[in-house]
């Protein structure tokens, strides 16, 4: 999810295929990838026709990462 948000910041995504194929994923995991961001990560993420890419309405980013907690006593 990190690298397609960067591909989709840096608006080279490219076609659906194209993309997959950066990715080295298959096209049904590529669309499977997509759909778990826009269902439970909320992302806008959107297809552009007219610009055959991937976008968000915006300026957008991803950001996921774990962190250590301090031990509260």
């Amino acid at each position: 999810m990190e690298r397609i948000d960067k591909l989709i910041n840096l608006r080279a995504t490219g076609t659906p295929a194209e993309l997959a194929n950066k990715l080295g994923i298959s096209l049904s995991q590529l669309f499977q990838v997509i759909k778990t961001m826009k269902e439970d990560f909320k992302a806008p993420v959107y297809y552009s026709r007219s610009e055959q890419c991937y976008r968000y309405p915006g300026n957008i980013k991803f950001v996921c990462k774990f962190t250590e907690e301090e031990n509260v006593a």
